[in-house]
This record gives structure tokens, sequence and C-alpha cells, in this order.
């Protein structure tokens, strides 16, 4: 798979880091093989979750729907640059998407799309 798709979380406490494991456990059960959740990280006020996968854009819609369907209150943001992170010194503010969930997802894709996201 030739992209890594990182969805970060706003997130500082116990309870949101519960909230997120099980948002994580919920996409490894519902993408099925368009991706391959590859763990997560959390710290310094958020909570990244990683997923691999060949089609960005369709899986972050999947990804934001499972999202949406579980009243998640932290703000969403992902990035998926092609080929990795190499070179990148803040990969996230590469060009992140700062996103509600209630918001389109195509939208928010198509806006990473025209600042050259790949």
């Amino acid at each position: 798979m030739k992209y890594q798709l990182v969805l970060q979380f706003a997130a500082e406490s116990l309870e949101d880091y519960d909230r997120l494991v099980a948002v994580e456990d919920s996409l490894i059960e519902e993408l099925g093989n368009a991706a391959k959740v590859d763990g997560h990280d959390f710290g310094s006020g958020t909570f990244n979750i990683f997923i691999l996968t060949d089609d960005p854009t369709t899986v972050f819609g999947q990804a934001n729907a499972i999202v949406t369907s579980q009243r998640v209150p932290n703000v969403l943001r992902s990035a998926y640059p092609q080929n990795g992170w190499r070179g990148l010194r803040d990969p996230l503010a590469f060009n992140a998407n700062r996103v509600q969930c209630s918001i389109s997802t195509t939208a928010a894709l198509a806006t990473s799309a025209r600042r050259g996201f790949k």
C-alpha cells in the first residue's frame, strides 16, 4: 500500500484516549480489505491513528463516516503523503485538513488535492 493516511484527533484526557481506541477498533473491523489500520500514538494533545491504503480518499470517507456515527466530539485532521513522510519536518503541517466530523469528506479532500497533496 502506497499511502499512509493519518487521522489526528485533539485529545488530552484518558477519556479521550479510551474513546479514540474504541474508534480505532471500529476502523479495524469496518474498513475491511481497503485498508490496514497500523496502530496509534497519543501525546502532546493529539491521538493519531495510522492507516495504510492505496485509496486514501475513499478510505478517509469511510473512516469519517465511522467517526461521525460514533459521535466523536474531538476535532479531526487528516493527511496522506504519497510514499511516506521522508523529508518532512512536520508532516501534519505539510497539508493537514482540519474538519469537524460533520463536514463533507469530499470537500475536505478536494481542498487537499487542490493544494497539491496527492
